[in-house]
């Protein structure tokens, strides 16, 4: 999350300097390394790592300022918590994260490529432990509809994709079925707005807005996609019809890469046909690590909740900090980063409702003990209704 570049002074029994880009011990000196020189700089991101539990249990455990954290610190921060937790007796099962060129990089340091069909990864701090490498599916559907944005034929646009019968997806056919949808009488796809159609940088990041534009009204491959990593249902047997939907769905866009890719066009005109290499690569990340752990998980006698596996709770908490405290202070400076997640952690029992992290989900989030009903508006009764319930009384 993007912060302040500001210095603070914070006193607790001891004067402590907040601000300044910290990556770990190990990381600091792989940076001296790197750089040649020893300085400190101010951070203007919050890296937040989050542990959140099978069963639905979260808690937001460490956090990094940082100045876009590249994948060699990562590395030594993400297998160092991972440490940190075996020792409070917390076990790592997988690790979910976006689709960032550094978090890309960082599975690639472990031998996790485009073709990778294992995503399991032996930690190197406890050898006998796997760890599985998964994709926030949120992400991926967001890079998906971005590259239909790109596609087409008019100026600007980078790609026009190619499906195997040769049908092309252009995204002049949202915005012709948006402007036609609009001016019928019977609307079919109620929920679109002028921000699915033309998101501007900002309400690009928005999950929601990727995920409406390509459900069950405007593309059924995507959608079935979506529901399944949406759902609610937990998923205990490894034969379970979703897992073998999500397995065909990664299929279809295999044949479709394996079609373009013997034809007679040259790679430049073949790579504008297809959705980029890194979209490609998170979907594989995604579904097959989600795979991988439910298979896990079920071998185990877990399992899974589909829609738990997300980085949502992350989303969710970088909501609170811009919005609830501090007023709407969507750029904290990193002692209000700090203090911001104190009272999260303590004064929070359910996920914010603003941001980019859908809100359906209520009874699938991680720490909502309880689910109370919504207050319902008092409504003033009428007089006729007061005269109706009048009961006589025997004086």
């Amino acid at each position: 999350m993007s912060i302040q570049e500001d210095l603070q002074i914070a006193k607790n029994c001891d004067v402590i300097e907040l601000g300044f880009s910290d990556y770990g011990d190990e990381g600091n000196v792989i940076k001296t390394l790197k750089d040649g020189k020893q300085m400190k700089s101010l951070g203007n991101y919050a890296l937040q790592m989050v542990f959140l539990e099978l069963t639905g249990f979260r808690f937001p455990f460490a956090h990094f300022i940082t100045r876009q954290a590249q994948a060699s610190e990562l590395y030594t921060l993400f297998w160092g918590a991972v440490d940190k937790l075996s020792v409070y007796g917390f076990t790592t099962a997988y690790v979910n994260m976006d689709g960032a060129q550094s978090n890309r990089s960082f599975m690639h340091m472990h031998g996790i490529k485009l073709s990778s069909t294992n995503l399991h990864v032996t930690s190197p701090v406890n050898p006998g432990q796997t760890v599985i490498f998964t994709m926030d599916y949120s992400h991926v559907i967001k890079k998906i509809r971005n590259n239909i944005m790109k596609s087409g034929i008019k100026r600007g646009r980078t790609r026009n994709l190619e499906l195997p019968d040769k049908n092309n997806i252009q995204w002049q056919m949202w915005v012709d079925a948006f402007n036609w949808d609009k001016t019928s009488p019977l609307q079919i796809h109620r929920a679109l707005t002028q921000v699915h159609v033309y998101p501007n940088a900002m309400e690009k990041m928005r999950n929601h807005l990727a995920e409406e534009v390509l459900n069950d009204d405007m593309l059924n491959l995507m959608t079935q996609m979506i529901q399944n990593l949406h759902d609610q249902r937990p998923i205990s047997q490894a034969n379970d019809m979703r897992l073998h939907e999500n397995m065909e769905i990664l299929h279809w866009f295999k044949r479709w890469e394996e079609t373009i890719a013997i034809s007679d066009d040259t790679s430049t005109a073949k790579s504008k046909k297809l959705l980029s290499r890194q979209c490609i690569e998170d979907l594989n990340a995604c579904i097959l690590g989600f795979d991988q752990l439910c298979r896990k998980a079920i071998s185990m006698s877990w399992h899974i909740t589909p829609a738990q596996i997300n980085s949502d709770v992350v989303e969710n908490e970088f909501c609170q900090q811009r919005a609830t405290y501090n007023g709407p202070n969507s750029h904290p400076n990193a002692l209000q980063y700090r203090r911001n997640l104190n009272n999260i952690i303590l004064g929070q029992s359910s996920l914010s409702r603003k941001g980019n992290a859908a809100t359906k989900r209520a009874n699938a989030t991680s720490y909502a003990f309880n689910n109370p009903q919504p207050l319902r508006k008092k409504t003033r009764k009428s007089i006729h209704s007061q005269i109706t319930e009048l009961k006589p009384i025997r004086l």
